[in-house]
């Protein structure tokens, strides 16, 4: 499974969203951490999955709670791989448009990229 959001530069909001996680509320980014890295079995289980059709783009948000906090993250199924693109803290029932619109540019940004994206950065 490859979890990015890496541009030809090496960004990843990804890295960057855990690790700010992980000092703000630590309990929250193990668990996160934890379900990314079962994703392809959260995925063929359909749990805590969620596929939104963004026009034309098959975009998939996974669902982390922790007590009363909830952070998402989407992603798209490259197969064999699993594309971890954008990561977020909800603080509302309903996905913030600002939160969905980077996904999808996030999603764009890496169909664009992806064949000049260094492999080790993947």
């Amino acid at each position: 499974m490859k979890s990015t959001g890496v541009d030809t530069k090496g960004y990843s909001q990804i890295i960057d969203y855990l690790y700010e996680l992980m000092q703000s509320n630590p309990n929250m980014a193990r668990k996160a951490i934890a379900n990314i890295s079962i994703l392809p079995h959260k995925f063929y289980a359909k749990q805590d999955i969620k596929l939104i059709n963004y026009k034309a783009f098959k975009l998939y948000e996974l669902k982390v709670q922790s007590n009363s906090n909830i952070c998402r993250f989407f992603f798209v199924l490259e197969r064999p791989n699993i594309i971890v693109l954008y990561g977020f803290t909800k603080k509302t029932q309903k996905t913030d448009k600002k939160d969905l619109k980077a996904g999808v540019n996030a999603l764009k940004e890496y169909i664009e990229n992806k064949n000049t994206i260094p492999f080790n950065l993947l």
